[in-house]
């Protein structure tokens, strides 16, 4: 949000904001509807939620109104959506961890009210059947250091797999550590990979591979779609490749 509002300084506009901590559909549309009373002349949407995007998609005809790095795919309606391909993501990930001699891989997956988590998991599931990998039951997360740290106490009890795949940094973190609990090393023991390139996943010990998602062009790119819809263009589905970063969690088996 920070990114945008520069991003919106520049150009003389001001950002106003509106957050809300209340998930359910009346809580999104009463912030949204707050916004609307200031007569903002666009809207920008940051809801990981499926009920955000409904909200979203319900003032969508009225303004511009363009919905950001949700991981949804929206099709037949005016907003214009800006993300980046979330399932690339993974495909890029898992193909580094099959290269390294990785074929058993558990996943921890994120909570599964959040489009980006199960655009996530669908693509991790469908790479695993592509390339025949073992599987186990993935485990739901909640994109915070501890739910992978409990995750990672089941997969201990149930037996090592060769990698873990964590559907953010934050549950990779926790990951890492449990498994330092257990007496079992990072990459030696087991590699661990997580998803997004949080502040600090350079400076996880071991340094977290993982995969970037490209935020400020994001930003960039939302920005451009809102001004083209100020001046009566369509809104237009931009979607931006992540980038694999190598580090130290994934060793080779």
């Amino acid at each position: 949000m920070a990114r945008l509002g520069h991003l919106a300084a520049e150009q003389g506009l001001a950002l106003q904001v509106a957050a809300t901590y209340d998930d359910s559909y009346d809580g999104t549309n009463a912030a949204v509807r707050g916004l609307l009373d200031q007569r903002v002349e666009g809207l920008f949407v940051m809801s990981p939620l499926d009920r955000g995007l409904d909200v979203a998609l319900s003032v969508a005809a009225d303004l511009p109104v363009v919905i950001v790095q949700s991981g949804a795919h929206i099709d037949s309606s005016p907003a214009g959506t800006v993300d980046a391909d979330q399932a690339a993501g993974v495909r890029l990930l898992v193909d580094h961890l099959i290269a390294q001699g990785h074929h058993r891989i558990d996943h921890v997956a994120g909570p599964r009210n959040w489009v980006s988590a199960r655009v996530r998991t669908e693509a991790f599931l469908a790479e695993a059947d592509r390339h025949g990998l073992s599987l186990g039951v993935p485990f739901e997360g909640d994109f915070r250091p501890q739910s992978g740290y409990d995750a990672a106490v089941k997969i201990v009890r149930r037996g090592l797999p060769d990698a873990v795949f964590a559907a953010s940094d934050l549950m990779a973190q926790g990951v890492i550590r449990a498994f330092v609990d257990a007496g079992i090393q990072v990459p030696d023991g087991v590699s661990v990979a997580g998803f997004d390139d949080v502040v600090g996943a350079a400076t996880f010990v071991p340094r977290l591979t993982t995969v970037r998602q490209p935020l400020d062009e994001v930003c960039r790119h939302a920005m451009a779609v809102m001004a083209e819809m100020r001046l009566g263009g369509p809104g237009r589905r931009v979607v931006l490749e992540p980038e694999l970063v190598v580090r130290e969690s994934v060793g080779r088996r």
